[in-house]
């Protein structure tokens, strides 16, 4: 096993989330006197999204969504608490855990702790350039870079591509996502979008491209009495 990071840290969007993460029915909703199930957060999101082309994926999302938070506080050794005070749009359940902190930084550096005392090799500043493909088509392994552009090939069984959206790709976002095209981006700047191209080139299905979430952002100059407030969409486009 062996991770390569785009960018010279670990973090992308997690790092500038408050890194919650959303578990229904684990061990630490029920111990506040929660009752939660993965039922329940299906039909939480189906009501306020509807139907769309990842019906599936959230199902399966929400299956598994309290087996991941325990696991990454049993196996992981990430500390995680339950979030009472808050819900999450359409959440009728607190089910949100997150650091103490509530911040996602922590969160982050946890998990690479975690990959530390594993011995997992993590090369930063190794931007994935494509992907290998077998004779039948089958994915083999990447081809990755340094940073003095040097580029070197991995085979590898199994591969897992763990990329955010687009939202820093001007060029995608108005290609697939236009009406958020004008919007100020304060997203990580990694999530340019490259598992779009590569999965153009192998042929891949697309889903939910034109999807967005957008906020409103209060931004103040020096002066005391000058501000504005801007839309930016916080949220990126995703896959």
């Amino acid at each position: 096993m062996a991770i390569t990071e785009k960018l010279d840290r670990i973090g992308g969007n997690t790092a500038l989330s408050t890194g919650s993460l959303p578990g229904a029915g684990t061990r630490f909703q029920r111990a506040v006197g929660i009752e939660d199930s993965p039922e329940r957060l299906v039909a939480d999101l189906r009501g306020l999204s509807g139907s769309h082309d990842a019906d599936r994926l959230l199902e399966v999302l929400a299956e598994h969504s309290a087996e991941i938070v325990e696991w990454l506080a049993d196996a992981m050794g990430v500390q995680l608490d339950i979030i009472v005070d808050y819900r999450h749009v359409a959440h009728s359940v607190p089910r949100l855990h997150a650091p103490t902190s509530r911040k996602g930084q922590d969160l982050a550096d946890q998990m690479l702790a975690a990959v530390e005392r594993r011995g997992i090799p993590l090369a930063t500043s190794s931007p994935v350039r494509s992907l290998k493909r077998g004779s039948n088509g089958e994915i083999t392994g990447a081809v990755t870079a340094d940073p003095e552009g040097r580029e070197a090939s991995i085979r590898a069984k199994k591969i897992i591509l763990c990329v955010n959206g687009f939202g820093a790709s001007p060029k995608l976002v108005r290609a697939h996502c236009p009406e958020a095209a004008d919007l100020m981006y304060v997203g990580a700047k990694g999530s340019e979008g490259e598992a779009i191209l590569w999965g153009e080139e192998l042929g891949a299905r697309f889903g939910n491209l034109a999807s967005a979430a957008a906020s409103a952002t209060r931004r103040s100059s020096p002066s005391p009495r000058s501000c504005s407030t801007v839309a930016s969409r916080s949220a990126e486009p995703s896959l």
